[in-house]
């Protein structure tokens, strides 16, 4: 592989992941969400049949963000070893398509690493709620 491929290969990783970043910045969030709903119901009339039912959503949004997604935390510093895992990873497969010859076994670690890297991302950007250890809680 020559600079050239390397560098296609890296904006081409960077332009993915720029893609998912905006992505999922763009989503919009639950407390956005109610406050939207709020501005709807203030300009609805007060006999309208739809105020109640939009107060008892509002109602149950306001309770889940509450109960639930305030509760819910991803493992950053797990995510940065992940990414770390990853990284190491392609730097094996790299040098040993790179060197050639029995160079080529480090394809199997890099094997290893890459899947637990995979793996471990999952688990650890994965919003869940989570103790002071940042072990993820069952219930």
């Amino acid at each position: 592989m020559n600079g050239s491929e390397i560098a296609a290969i890296i904006v081409a990783i960077v332009g993915v992941l720029g893609v998912l970043f905006e992505r999922l910045s763009r989503k919009p969030r639950s407390r956005d969400r109610v406050r939207t709903d709020l501005e709807i119901l203030s300009l609805l009339p007060p006999d309208s049949k739809a105020r109640d039912a939009l107060r008892g959503h509002i109602d149950t949004t306001i309770d889940r963000i509450v109960h639930v997604e305030d509760m819910q935390r991803r493992d950053w510093p797990g995510a940065v070893v992940s990414v770390t895992f990853l990284a190491l990873s392609g730097g094996l497969w790299f040098g040993a398509i790179d060197r050639g010859g029995a160079w080529q076994w480090l394809m199997v670690p890099a094997l290893l690493t890459g899947l637990f890297g995979v793996v471990s991302t999952v688990q650890t950007l994965t919003l869940r709620k989570r103790d002071t250890y940042r072990r993820a809680i069952e219930e």
